[in-house]
């Protein structure tokens, strides 16, 4: 098993999702992973993670899914409407996740 870390602004358990700015980014990632391994969510130390107790901490992991979900069906509808979009209206270079 391994373990990766991003860093993030927060971590929510409603939000099995983790996304890149860069495809290259999330292909690295499914490249070096496989079942079983294991996300650590860390937030950032700068004010984009709004909990001060937050930042420079490990928020949560989570474990990866292999079946690939689609954005939309993976998160609850209010979610999916306020996330950011790439130009398609879709999440970019999503990631799913399974909650721990």
């Amino acid at each position: 098993m391994k373990i990766f870390i991003k860093r993030f602004w927060g971590f929510d358990v409603n939000w099995p999702i983790v996304s890149f700015s860069q495809r290259g980014s999330l292909k690295a990632l499914l490249d070096q992973s496989g079942s079983g391994d294991l996300m650590a969510f860390v937030g950032t130390l700068g004010p984009n993670t709004p909990a001060a107790n937050e930042r420079g901490r490990l928020l949560g992991l989570a474990e990866f899914g292999r079946t690939p979900i689609h954005s939309r069906t993976a998160l609850p509808e209010q979610s999916f409407a306020t996330a950011p979009k790439g130009p398609d209206g879709d999440l970019m270079n999503p990631l799913i996740f399974i909650r721990l």
